[in-house]
C-alpha cells in the first residue's frame, strides 16, 4: 500500500507520540515531553513557526512517519526523520527527505544540516547514501544520554526535483 504523504496537522500528535515512544524504546530511550521532547506537542506549529514544515507518511489513517525542515536564513534543517520499524527500508525516508529538500530549495536555502543519535546507525547510512557529510558531535544532557552526529550538504549538489544527490548517479 502506497502512504499518503502530507503535510502534519494537530490531530496527527497522538499518532507521532506512539510513534516516536516506540522508536525510542527500540533504542533503549523513552520520551521526554516535560523536556526535550515537549516540541512533539506542537509538532503541527513549531516547524512552520520557523519558515518550515513536517510531513507525515500515513498509513490506514495514522502516521506511521515524520520528516520536518525548519528554516535558520539560508540554512535548512532537517527536523524529526523517524520511520516505522514495520516500513523501514522501503524508500519512505527518502521520499520524506525528499519532500523537505524540495521545500528547503524553494524556500531559498544553500545548504542543510540535521543532527541525528549516534544510535540511529540506518539513518546515518541513508543521510551518507543521499550526499550528506558529517560536520560534529554535541551531546543534548538529556534523560537518554543522547549524543548525537551533526550532517550537512549544499543544495546545489541535490536535485530539486528528487531530493537526492547529483552524485548519487554519478
Amino acid at each position: 500500500m502506497t502512504p499518503l504523504i502530507r503535510p502534519v496537522r494537530a490531530t496527527d500528535i497522538p499518532d507521532i507520540v506512539v510513534l516516536l515512544s516506540r522508536i525510542y524504546a527500540a533504542y533503549g530511550g523513552v520520551m521526554d515531553l516535560a523536556g526535550i521532547d515537549a516540541g512533539t506537542l506542537r509538532v503541527d506549529r513549531w516547524p512552520r513557526e520557523k519558515g518550515g514544515e513536517l510531513w507525515i507518511a500515513e498509513f490506514d489513517g495514522s502516521a506511521r512517519a515524520t520528516c520536518g525542515v525548519t528554516m535558520d536564513g539560508d540554512v535548512a534543517w532537517l527536523k524529526t526523520v523517524y520511520v516505522d520499524a514495520r516500513l523501514r527500508r522501503q524508500g519512505l525516508a527518502t521520499r520524506l527527505v525528499g519532500e523537505a529538500t524540495r521545500f528547503a530549495i524553494t524556500s531559498g536555502a544553500r545548504t542543510m544540516k540535521l543532527w541525528s543519535d549516534t544510535r540511529f546507525v540506518e539513518a546515518h547510512r541513508l543521510y551518507r547514501r543521499l550526499g550528506f557529510q558529517e560536520f560534529g558531535e554535541r551531546d543534548l544532557h538529556d534523560l537518554n544520554n543522547t549524543r548525537e552526529f551533526g550532517f550537512e550538504i549544499e543544495l546545489s549538489s541535490m536535485t530539486a526535483q528528487s531530493g537526492e544527490s547529483r552524485d548519487r548517479h554519478a
